[in-house]
């Protein structure tokens, strides 16, 4: 993903590529794909969906390989009726082909399990997540974004911050995070908007900085987050 200008406008350019090895024929589906931005325009968030996917997987070779077997067996029968020496050899050669298909199909399966893509409780392929992040780091890195006034690292150092919190399913936007904390959604939302703004847009990163310098105020009662499995456009490209 990269981000781009036309000199008027900025705007972001992602694509992301799914690979699927299935190990059966049927019908797969791929889910939805919803994406979230700030409507500069409108001064609101904004959101689209791409429409869900439907595939169907045809047989592969391995019934194939079988049918080949299953072809040899009456001839090796019509060799060991004609010529009765020939029935340890006969033998011999079947049991020989039936372990390589065998082994084949075995092979095929582990490279396949290797291959194949990691998916979450949503369908999605799962994303990579990084180290468990030190709270002081991030903090560290919070501050020095903000006496710099640099939106984009800040927007990054309040990701990592977030992931301290939630190593096992950490925030992966702003507005997830904001979701997830007692206070501090109004900061939250004034940086979201203006990641997506023009360069010149006025940002008061001090007050980001006096509500999050001591870290994060959890909910009480959190509920399942869930954040659609996409990395958000801003601050992702960073």
């Amino acid at each position: 993903q990269e981000n781009r200008t036309d000199g008027k406008t900025i705007y972001g350019l992602r694509t992301r590529t799914l690979t699927y090895i299935p190990n059966a024929q049927g019908t797969l589906d791929i889910p939805p794909v919803t994406l979230n931005w700030w409507n500069t325009r409108q001064d609101k968030p904004a959101s689209t969906t791409l429409p869900a996917w439907q595939f169907t997987v045809q047989p592969g070779a391995a019934s194939d390989a079988m049918n080949e077997v299953q072809e040899t067996r009456p001839q090796a029968e019509d060799t060991v009726q004609n010529n009765p020496r020939w029935l340890i050899v006969g033998g011999g050669i079947l049991l020989a082909l039936v372990l390589l298909w065998a082994i084949g199909v075995r092979r095929a399966k582990r490279q396949q399990r290797a291959h194949a893509p990691v998916t979450d409780k949503n369908g999605l392929p799962a994303i990579e997540q990084p180290h468990p992040t030190d709270r002081k780091s991030a903090l560290c890195e919070l501050e020095k974004a903000c006496a710099a006034n640099d939106r984009h690292t800040a927007a990054q150092a309040l990701l990592k911050l977030g992931h301290s919190y939630w190593p096992d399913d950490p925030p992966h936007s702003l507005s997830a995070l904001a979701a997830r904390i007692e206070t501090g959604q109004t900061p939250l939302r004034e940086l979201d908007r203006s990641l997506y703004a023009a360069e010149t847009t006025d940002w008061n990163s001090s007050t980001l900085w006096d509500v999050f310098k001591h870290g994060l105020q959890e909910k009480k009662a959190a509920g399942q987050h869930y954040d659609g499995g996409l990395k958000p456009l801003y601050p992702g490209s960073l």
